[in-house]
């Protein structure tokens, strides 16, 4: 499996990760910055970063923006995913196949395991390769 496949499948947790990790450093960094704290904690983290606290405090709020906007965009797929997925209906599921596929592409390989189970539930042979509005580009 290669990185990129990695990094799909794990997106919804990288993401949860990033905006952890940010909402560690970003109060430390801002009390840093923005106070003269003679707190234990300020003051060892003052001395471990030295004059770099002003990049930790910038590059820690462009992580949470971007782990804010990739949990929105994973949860808004996963749930697209879901909904669509969900139905015992063959006709409502070939209707709505180039989707239901396209977001399990984009969400990682345990949705397409899902996908082909799915499929296999409702007995369905044929596939149909890429989404419509892919195809017509």
């Amino acid at each position: 499996m290669d990185i990129m496949q990695k990094l799909k499948d794990n997106t919804g947790i990288l993401s949860l990760l990033l905006i952890f990790i940010s909402l560690i450093l970003l109060p430390l960094t801002a009390l840093d910055i923005f106070t003269s704290s003679t707190n234990p904690t300020i003051e060892a983290f003052r001395n471990a970063v030295g004059d770099w606290d002003k990049w930790i405090f910038m590059i820690s709020l462009l992580c949470l923006i971007i782990g804010l906007i990739y949990f929105v965009l994973y949860t808004r797929n996963q749930r697209s995913f879901f909904s669509l997925i969900d139905t015992t209906s063959k006709q409502t599921f070939i209707k709505n196949q180039e989707d239901i596929e396209y977001y399990a592409w984009k969400l990682g390989s345990q949705y397409e395991k899902i996908v082909k189970d799915k499929k296999i539930e409702l007995g369905i042979t044929k596939t149909k390769k890429g989404r419509k509005k892919d195809r017509e580009k």
